[in-house]
């Protein structure tokens, strides 16, 4: 049932979000990704929904909804997703046909940075919209904040214009081609990244993402080093990050996983750096086999198994044990 309504989500997203461009890559290639220039270098966390995928995406989507027998139309998931948008829009009198999906472009991305430590009480984050009418999703916005009853104040950053709502520390802007909506330290991060550093520059991010699927309808990095530093800065969760477990080896790589869709099954691919004498190596032997999947029903919507299980767990505690933690310490944890 979950993987159902993951597939009904997926396929109504593009179908919905991505509508407007229907069209306008008919033939083309993977999906730009530009919202990945406004995330700080730094982040821990950075996810992006390509709303208006490849040709090849689209056609596999529609071949899965097929299967679907309540909805095995692109018309029936999209007016099921319109409907849940809508639920949530009407208080702030906003529809989404008229009020949000004239300006929506092909991309819905999020990022996490690093916590600073010092004053701030939280890590800088920020959502970013994709838009082709940049006034209208302003008003947008500002119609959902305003209706609560609360004001907008305005204020100007590196020369960008952007309004902040102080009582719930949000702020939202335009930045480029995308709408930036998040806390203020969030929103001033993007438009650092904007005209400077940002993940797409970052060596971390190339080597976690570089053999990922290109032609995708979704990415996801995490950066596990920036987060356990954060860790160390935040109150009240600093020893936790002074533990072994904060030093050197896999877990504090960064990884990175993209989803994309074929005509029978939506598949996520993941990578990560080992570095060597780390844990990574013993634990991703086993995969070279099949092991016991291969065994199972051919018409299994879903299957998991683990072969050599007694070596991949011996070979991971003994990497846990080398990047400064003992076994017993370990299981004790």
């Amino acid at each position: 049932m979950r993987f159902r309504w993951l597939l009904i989500a997926v396929c109504s997203a593009v179908l919905v979000g991505g509508g407007a461009y229907a069209g306008m890559r008919w033939l083309g290639g993977a999906p730009e990704h530009d919202a990945v220039e406004l995330a700080p270098a730094d982040s821990a966390f950075y996810v992006n929904a390509f709303l208006d995928p490849s040709m090849d995406q689209k056609l596999a989507l529609r071949s899965l909804l097929a299967q679907l027998p309540r909805y095995d139309a692109p018309a029936k998931a999209s007016e099921a997703i319109t409907s849940l948008l809508d639920e949530g829009l009407r208080p702030a009198g906003l529809d989404f046909e008229d009020d949000v999906r004239p300006w929506m472009g092909d991309q819905l991305a999020a990022f996490v940075a690093a916590y600073p430590g010092g004053e701030a009480e939280n890590p800088s984050f920020a959502i970013l919209v994709a838009t082709r009418d940049p006034d209208a999703a302003l008003d947008a916005v500002s119609a959902v904040v305003t209706h609560s009853g609360r004001k907008l104040s305005q204020r100007s950053y590196r020369d960008v214009d952007y309004q902040v709502d102080s009582a719930e520390d949000a702020a939202a802007g335009v930045v480029g081609n995308f709408v930036v909506a998040g806390n203020e330290d969030g929103f001033r991060a993007a438009v650092d990244a904007s005209t400077g550093e940002s993940l797409a520059g970052s060596a971390r991010f190339r080597r976690a993402t570089a053999r990922l699927t290109k032609d995708r309808l979704a990415l996801f990095y995490y950066d596990a080093g920036a987060a356990l530093e954060s860790l160390q800065r935040a109150p009240g969760l600093g020893p936790l990050a002074a533990t072994p477990l904060g030093g050197p080896g896999i877990l504090r790589e960064p990884g990175g996983a993209v989803l994309f869709a074929r005509s029978d099954a939506l598949v996520v691919e993941a990578s990560a750096t080992v570095p060597e004498g780390s844990a990574g190596p013993a634990v991703a032997a086993f995969a070279e086999a099949p092991g016991p999947v291969a065994s199972l029903p051919a018409d299994s919507w879903a299957a998991f198994g683990v072969p050599r299980l007694g070596e991949a767990l011996r070979g991971a505690l003994e990497g846990i044990g080398g990047a400064g933690m003992g076994d017993a310490d370990f299981l004790k944890q």
